[in-house]
């Protein structure tokens, strides 16, 4: 396991157009054995930072180290050696097209210098680890997505690193072939104790995998804390926005969700988990209230393993039961907070 601590990270490309700041003062801890996730629009920042966890980008400016050594410290030689204890996946694979399952893993083996021997025994134990033993023979061409997928985590584990970096990993996949990757890598994380950084810009992906994650936007962190904090308790716009689209809602620039028909009042973002959802809140506090109250979404998702309900509701407009009837809600345990990109 090794822990990776990001300091004051800036990146800058020069390009015809003038500078471009990908990165602007960075700062993240990821805890040795980790499952951590970076997710953000396309164009926040994610894979520029995660080439930089490995120096395959320099920064422009800070540091990056590894269980507290700085990867710039390093010689070449020394890079390349850190490098082999940093496994990387991608979206697209990678895989080498003319060369057989067991042969893709086999790979690095043989830049490690491993005999043939060595290096064919141990491709067939990783690809036992990730479930594809029968494809030992089979090309890439002949494979599914998924089936890819797990011939390039074989691959990156062929190494044995202490760290893995997945760069958009599930982004080609269907979603159920996406659930099959994310316990995959789970598992892993349980049996061989490697600290996984999950880059990605969907939400559905680190509620099911990730403990902690960074919301970058425009290069910068937005957010960061526990999955389960931020999802109940987003802080930011960004991290609002993220969660309404992995319900499906679409946020466009300037565009309210509700249509203009609703006439009504205060909107807001109600969160439960199965702690708080055993009683009819909702129905319980119009009776309590004797107001109609509009609920404008309800979805109920697992996060990190613990199922947590959303609604959006609506008050009456100009109603002075509002203050009430959301302490309420904070008293039946519910978390309350605003829902800016539902309104009028």
């Amino acid at each position: 396991m090794s822990e990776i601590t990001i300091e004051h990270l800036s990146k800058t490309f020069l390009s015809k157009d003038g500078t471009v700041e990908a990165l602007k003062n960075v700062d993240l801890s990821i805890a040795s054995g980790d499952i951590f996730g970076i997710i953000g629009m396309s164009g926040a920042g994610k894979s520029t930072l995660v080439r930089c966890m490995n120096y395959l980008e320099i920064p422009t400016e800070g540091r990056v180290l590894i269980d507290g050594r700085a990867l710039g410290d390093f010689s070449e030689k020394e890079l390349r050696k850190q490098r082999e204890s940093i496994g990387m996946i991608f979206q697209h694979f990678n895989l080498l097209m003319q060369k057989s399952v067991l042969d893709n893993v086999c790979f690095p083996l043989y830049i490690q210098g491993k005999t043939k021997a060595q290096a064919r025994q141990r491709a067939a134990e990783l690809l036992e680890i990730v479930g594809l033993s029968d494809k030992q023979k089979a090309y890439p061409a002949q494979l599914s997505g998924g089936h890819k997928q797990r011939v390039a985590i074989a691959r990156a584990l062929a190494s044995d690193p202490k760290i893995l970096l997945c760069d958009e990993a599930t982004s080609a996949l269907d979603p159920q072939t996406t659930s099959q990757i994310l316990e995959l890598l789970k598992s892993i994380n349980k049996q061989f104790g490697i600290t996984i950084v999950v880059i990605t810009h969907q939400m559905s992906v680190v509620r099911e995998i990730c403990e902690h994650v960074a919301i970058l936007s425009g290069g910068e962190v937005a957010e960061q804390g526990l999955v389960s904090d931020i999802f109940t308790h987003p802080k930011t716009a960004v991290a609002r926005e993220m969660i309404l689209r992995d319900s499906g809602a679409e946020v466009e620039s300037g565009k309210p969700l509700v249509q203009s028909e609703i006439q009504s009042g205060e909107i807001i973002r109600i969160v439960f988990s199965e702690n708080s959802a055993f009683e009819p809140v909702i129905a319980n506090m119009i009776l309590m209230f004797r107001e109609p109250v509009n609920i404008l979404k309800a979805d109920t998702k697992n996060v990190g393993g613990v199922a947590k309900g959303e609604m959006i509701l609506q008050f009456m407009k100009n109603s002075t039961n509002v203050p009430a009837m959301k302490g309420h809600l904070a008293e039946c345990g519910l978390a309350v907070g605003e829902a800016p990109e539902y309104g009028n």
